[in-house]
């Protein structure tokens, strides 16, 4: 079956961390690492910012599209943020929780080697 390159993020997304790029409103390159898996995201960001004093939000394929912009949890950051679906422009890596966690474990200064090429 076909999956589109936003439905293949919303996927890496819930599973771990995904290094991604997409364009802002001014048109730069934005790359950014992100996820939506709860046990990468601080408790106490949860409950910060209007995107979580509702339900979460859906993140069907299907969903995502009709709202056109989808949060995620910068890792690099610490806090959430949104992109505009129409400006994804690609996957860069993806790293399973469970590797995630095997290299905060491990105690590694580095955060950020590529698991996989080009998706």
């Amino acid at each position: 079956m076909f999956m589109s390159t936003l439905g293949k993020l919303l996927d890496l997304l819930k599973a771990g961390e995904v290094v991604f790029e997409y364009r802002t409103v001014k048109g730069r390159t934005r790359k950014a690492r992100g996820t939506l898996n709860d046990k990468l995201i601080p408790k106490q960001d949860w409950a910060k910012g209007k995107l979580m004093r509702q339900p979460p939000p859906k993140t069907d394929e299907f969903s995502v599209r009709q709202r056109m912009y989808q949060p995620f949890y910068d890792l690099d950051i610490g806090e959430w943020r949104r992109f505009s679906v129409i400006r994804l422009t690609k996957i860069i890596s993806t790293r399973p929780f469970a590797n995630v966690l095997q290299k905060l474990k491990t105690g590694f200064k580095s955060m950020f080697t590529r698991d996989q090429e080009e998706i």
